[in-house]
């Protein structure tokens, strides 16, 4: 699921974030998909790989960010 996780942030497509749940995922990938989320409810944008790192105050979150991008 991180493949599809990366594929949407990589490619912006907001039509497939539309279709995604968190229930889709498992840990740590839950955890990714709400950072996301909050950031699409706050700016009405899905984060770039580098947002979303760095409005993530959790190093943990912020690992998980960092391994999905490559």
């Amino acid at each position: 699921m991180n493949l599809i996780l990366h594929r949407i942030l990589d490619t912006q497509d907001l039509e497939a974030w539309a279709r995604i749940r968190k229930e889709f995922f498992e840990p740590p990938y839950t955890e990714i998909y709400t950072l996301v989320n909050k950031f699409y409810k706050t700016y009405d944008k899905l984060p770039s790989f580098e947002e979303l790192e760095l409005v993530t105050r959790n190093e943990k979150h912020a690992n998980y960010v960092r391994a999905l991008q490559e």
